[in-house]
């Protein structure tokens, strides 16, 4: 086993003279990995009402590429993943922390965000699933995530909350103290699976109230109650 030390400031600056001193903006999600047997890491910054990809490959020779990539769209978290050559861009839906004029949840893909060096390939962003989030949905938040080599298979687990809907028999005398009272909201698990081969998604629901994950791999997702 070989050991190489890179020195990383916490402002996201990596110590290369291709690094920027200047403040990045706020940090908002970072993500490493081992791919093309080169380490890498991805960070999201938000600076100036723009989403930045920040991209660091860390060479043989102790230097870091760095490259930035300003999105078109704005994005909360990133991942990439040793089998995957693109990074997956997630924006969560919650409408009690940020102010921004959508109400959906996002998902694309950045390709071609590595160095290519005499390569012409230049860096892209596909869009891969749009999720509107219904009336009844207060926020869709915490995405895990998971690539499944074998088929090609993006996995995100979310969660999401949802207004309870109260029971049809339920008096009208009830209904009509409930208005100044607080709308009640359960917690449900939001599977997005996205493949990449096909193009083919599909969401599950875990319904069952307060569901949390503790772990989750290619091929089986564990939860429990709290």
């Amino acid at each position: 086993m070989r050991w190489k030390m890179f020195e990383i400031n916490s402002d996201g600056d990596d110590g290369s003279e291709n690094s920027e001193s200047e403040d990045e903006g706020e940090f908002l999600d970072d993500c490493h990995a081992y791919i093309n047997d080169t380490p890498v890491c991805v960070q999201l910054f938000e600076a100036d009402e723009n989403t930045i990809l920040k991209v660091l490959e860390y060479q043989e020779d102790n230097s870091v590429k760095v490259s930035k990539h300003t999105l078109d769209q704005p994005y909360d978290h990133c991942f990439i993943h040793n089998d995957l050559d693109s990074v997956i861009l997630v924006r969560a839906y919650n409408e009690d922390e940020r102010e921004l004029d959508y109400d959906d949840f996002f998902v694309s893909k950045a390709s071609n965000f590595l160095s290519s060096g005499d390569d012409e390939d230049k860096f892209q962003v596909t869009q891969l699933r749009q999720y509107y989030a219904n009336d009844d949905t207060r926020n869709i938040i915490n995405p895990r995530f998971h690539y499944r080599s074998s088929d090609q298979t993006i996995v995100l687990v979310m969660d999401q909350m949802y207004l309870v809907v109260p029971d049809e028999d339920d008096d009208e005398d009830d209904e009509d103290d409930d208005e100044d009272e607080e709308n009640e909201y359960e917690n449900q698990l939001l599977i997005l699976k996205i493949s990449l081969s096909s193009k083919n998604n599909s969401i599950d629901y875990i319904e069952d109230v307060l569901k949390n994950m503790i772990y989750l791999d290619a091929h089986y997702l564990i939860a429990n109650l709290i």
